[in-house]
């Protein structure tokens, strides 16, 4: 079996590399991390199977998380895609719902748990 390619998208550094190793303990995974939305959307012809996406990506990049999000719908990429944010305004969140996004994590304590019951989800939910 090959191995599942995961993305994880976050501008900060520290944050990333926890996601990082999560995703290559738990699942065995090859994890590419990109710091901007760029560098994720150039990357795509790898195929991931999981993008986790920050919503902000900070002040610096182009694209935000949720133009990022628009851009992979708008081209029918077939990874799912998980939605986190260090943000839990409600707000945000029925923005995100109203756009089609359909999974929120929290950057929390929960949130490596909530990553995995989600990737659970997909995972259980394919023939």
């Amino acid at each position: 079996m090959a191995k599942l390619i995961f993305f994880v998208v976050d501008d900060d550094p520290a944050y990333s590399r926890i996601v990082q190793a999560h995703l290559q303990a738990k699942y065995a995974a090859k994890v590419h991390v990109f710091h901007s939305g760029e560098e994720c959307m150039q990357q795509l012809s790898l195929k991931p199977e999981i993008i986790i996406l920050d919503y902000y990506l900070g002040e610096a990049n182009r694209l935000n998380g949720k133009e990022v999000w628009k851009s992979l719908k708008d081209s029918q990429v077939k990874s799912k895609v998980i939605m986190m944010s260090a943000q839990g305004e409600g707000k945000i969140v029925l923005e995100l719902v109203k756009m089609g996004v359909r999974d929120y994590v929290m950057k929390d304590e929960e949130a490596m748990t909530n990553l995995d019951d989600i990737i659970g989800e997909y995972f259980s939910a394919q023939p």
